[in-house]
């Protein structure tokens, strides 16, 4: 029953949050990060091209986007930098003698041409003196100005780290108004990484919304509601907003996850069997349902890179740990042994960690760790008393999770080497399972 209760915390466990706010990033770098790269940039929009067309702040979502990785120092410009510089027109002789202590730099510029923009942009190792890569776009729209600097955030990223970028991906949450209430609100929402553009996906009173997950090509979110006093899980296209049902059988449908090829998915069913959940495998196609496990209380299913496994949460040895189970001949695998609980899995896109939430201590804090498959040894990446509902980056440098540490409860993001740590301001509103694209 423990293990019970704590799945349904992790379902419908809230945290307050508005959702006009969520851009609003707090970076918090709580341990030395370990020789960051220096890096400036020149101005890109001229303040003579600054009016009602452009948003404000095109370069500082650039830099946003690095610096909460914990990677990068952003150097204030110098005078040489103080315009923005066309490409192939670094000021060498400037740089020289302004002695700028920055490994690399940005150049670039964008100008405004009709109702669209046009934009270059330049990333120079300043060591070397050579450029490592740059691009000239024309006619952007100003309603995809952010998309793109989140795009060349990604290049810059890249090509300093070696890790593609993904600050152009999206998060879903559950937004909750009077959540005591019998009348509460429900909303699925769909932002960008950083909270921007929030969209409402769904919007229901009186019945839930929990748990979207996406599905891997990003077109489909599956979540778990609550429609005629029955607990199923359906799925949403993002695009059109239509839906589908996908599991409604008696007792509880729960903790969907879709395979990487999207033609599967998995799940925790009752059946109708009391509070004992299973994990099932489903074709989406053909609706044939395969159950994968037997004994005990199975949860929160979530497939390996390769997709040839699934990690999974079970008290089949007294108390909630992490599991995996081999698909081709269904053998089940222990895999946590530290600590008094370990839940909700989810590996790392190498396949060679799984983030999952982790108490050390019955009755302690639950924090959110890393598992390294080889060694089997637990780290923890966060330090709150209650972290939990983590779900990774799909570059596998970011987790996002919930901490309910404050008085109206925060959503945070940590690096995997628990060294960078990102939060939101307390503001109003119930926010429930972020789940990354």
């Amino acid at each position: 029953m423990r293990l019970l209760s704590l799945f349904f915390i992790s379902i419908f466990g809230l945290i307050f949050f508005n959702i006009k706010a969520y851009a609003d990033l707090t970076v918090h770098i709580t341990q030395g990060v370990d020789k960051p790269f220096p890096i400036m940039f020149s101005p890109m929009e001229s303040s003579v091209y600054i009016d009602n067309q452009l948003p404000a702040g095109f370069l500082e979502i650039i830099k946003n986007d690095l610096n909460k990785t914990g990677q990068f120092k952003i150097i204030n410009p110098s005078a040489a930098f103080d315009q923005p510089i066309p490409v192939n027109q670094f000021p060498w002789t400037a740089w020289a003698s302004a002695g700028i202590s920055a490994d690399y730099a940005v150049i670039g510029q964008m100008t405004p041409d009709q109702d669209a923009w046009d934009l270059s942009f330049q990333v120079y190792n300043t060591y070397g003196k050579y450029a490592l890569t740059g691009k000239i776009y024309k006619q952007i729209p100003t309603g995809s100005l952010r998309l793109l600097a989140h795009q060349i955030a990604n290049q810059i990223y890249q090509v300093i780290t070696g890790v593609p970028g993904d600050f152009d991906s999206r998060i879903a949450y559950v937004l909750v108004d009077k959540p005591i209430a019998r009348n509460a609100t429900y909303q699925l929402i769909v932002s960008d990484s950083d909270g921007y553009h929030p969209q409402v996906l769904l919007k229901q009173t009186g019945n839930p919304i929990a748990s979207p997950v996406w599905s891997s090509d990003g077109k489909q979110i599956a979540y778990v509601s609550y429609i005629h006093n029955r607990m199923g899980i359906y799925s949403i296209n993002v695009a059109t907003g239509q839906r589908s049902l996908i599991s409604n059988f008696p007792g509880i449908n729960s903790a969907p996850a879709y395979s990487k090829d999207n033609s599967m998915m998995a799940m925790a069913l009752s059946m109708g069997q009391g509070s004992e959940t299973n994990i099932y495998l489903v074709n989406l196609n053909t609706k044939h349902y395969q159950k994968l496990t037997q004994s005990g209380t199975n949860t929160e299913p979530s497939f390996s890179p390769d997709g040839k496994s699934l990690v999974f949460t079970s008290d089949r040895g007294g108390s909630p740990q992490v599991y995996q189970i081999i698909l081709s001949s269904n053998l089940i695998n222990r895999l946590s042994y530290d600590g008094a609980q370990n839940f909700k899995p989810e590996f790392t896109p190498d396949g060679r960690s799984v983030v999952l939430m982790h108490q050390e201590t019955a009755g302690g804090p639950i924090r959110i760790s890393v598992l390294n498959l080889a060694s089997g040894q637990i780290r923890d990446m966060t330090n709150g008393d209650l972290d939990k509902s983590p779900s990774v980056s799909p570059n596998g440098k970011m987790v996002i999770y919930a901490n309910y540490d404050y008085s109206k409860g925060v959503l945070a993001e940590a690096s995997i080497n628990g060294q960078v740590h990102l939060t939101l301001p307390e503001t109003e509103g119930w926010v429930q399972s972020p789940a990354w694209s």
